[in-house]
C-alpha cells in the first residue's frame, strides 16, 4: 500500500543518526534514502513525513564532504617554488577549479606580504608560509602545515 511504502521510507530516514552525529560513514545510508524516496510514487511521497529530515542529512553530508576535499587540497600542498632572484610577485601553487588559494601567514611580511609580493632581500632568506585553500562554493577552508621558501636577491 502506498501507506505502507511511506512508512518504510520515513522508517529507513528515521534509523539516520542525528544530522549533528552524522560522519562521512553516513553518506551511503543518506544515499539510500533518497533513493528509495525518488522511488515512491508521487502519493507515497505525500505520505512521507521525514523527508525534511533527509534533506537535512543530505546537506549536512555535503557540507562534511566539502570539507574533507578542501582537507585533502591543503593537505596536498607541501611546498611552493622558491621564487628566482628579481622575482617581484610568489606564484602559489595551483588547486583545482572551484578552489582559491592564498597566503594566510608569512614569518617575514617584509620579504613575502600577505599578497604574495617579494621585495628582494639583502641575503638568501627563508619564509615560512602557511597557505589557506577555499571552496568557493561552500567557503569552506583549510590550512596547509608551514611551507618553508627561499628567496634571494
Amino acid at each position: 500500500t502506498d501507506a505502507a511504502a511511506a512508512q518504510a521510507v520515513d522508517n529507513k530516514i528515521g534509523a539516520l543518526p542525528a544530522v549533528a552525529a552524522l560522519t562521512l560513514a553516513d553518506k551511503p545510508a543518506v544515499v539510500a534514502a533518497r533513493a528509495d524516496y525518488d522511488a515512491l510514487t508521487a502519493a507515497q511521497k505525500a505520505l512521507v513525513t521525514k523527508e525534511a529530515d533527509l534533506q537535512a542529512a543530505e546537506q549536512k553530508i555535503a557540507d562534511l564532504q566539502a570539507q574533507a576535499d578542501v582537507d585533502a587540497i591543503a593537505q596536498g600542498i607541501t611546498s611552493i617554488t622558491d621564487p628566482a632572484s628579481g622575482d617581484t610577485e610568489l606564484t602559489l601553487p595551483t588547486v583545482p577549479a572551484g578552489y582559491t588559494v592564498a597566503i594566510k601567514t608569512s614569518s617575514d611580511t617584509n620579504v613575502i606580504a600577505l599578497n604574495g609580493d617579494i621585495t628582494a632581500p639583502a641575503a638568501s632568506t627563508d619564509v615560512d608560509l602557511v597557505l589557506t585553500v577555499t571552496h568557493t562554493a561552500s567557503g569552506k577552508t583549510a590550512d596547509t602545515g608551514t611551507i618553508k621558501v627561499t628567496v634571494t636577491p
